[in-house]
């Protein structure tokens, strides 16, 4: 699945993750632009979702799978598991940046 990678410092509603976007505008806003030079930077990456499930809030691991036991986690977790548009993945080696694109 390809994404649009989002950063943020304070940004932990969905976990404290790497959060990824199918919506290249929710990687857009000014909150993520670099100081000083109005430049945007958007991250286009191949992310592996895997199995995912709702977020919580503040997780630094996805949750446990509740039929596979304690040890079995999900892959990662989302905004809305029926409909997702952000994901986020506890692991970097989940994804793979595929273009870096620089615009004012």
């Amino acid at each position: 699945m390809a994404m649009i990678y989002v950063k943020s410092a304070s940004k932990t509603d969905l976990g404290e993750g790497v959060y990824f976007t199918v919506n290249a505008s929710d990687s857009c806003v000014d909150a993520y632009t670099l100081p000083g030079n109005g430049i945007k930077r958007v991250h286009y990456c191949a992310v592996l979702t895997g199995e995912f499930t709702n977020a919580t809030s503040g997780k630094r691991v996805p949750p446990s799978k509740p039929t596979a036991g304690k040890n079995a986690l999900y892959d990662s977790v989302t905004d809305d598991s029926s409909n997702p548009t952000t994901f986020v993945v506890f692991s970097d080696t989940q994804a793979y940046p595929l273009f870096i694109v620089n615009f004012k």
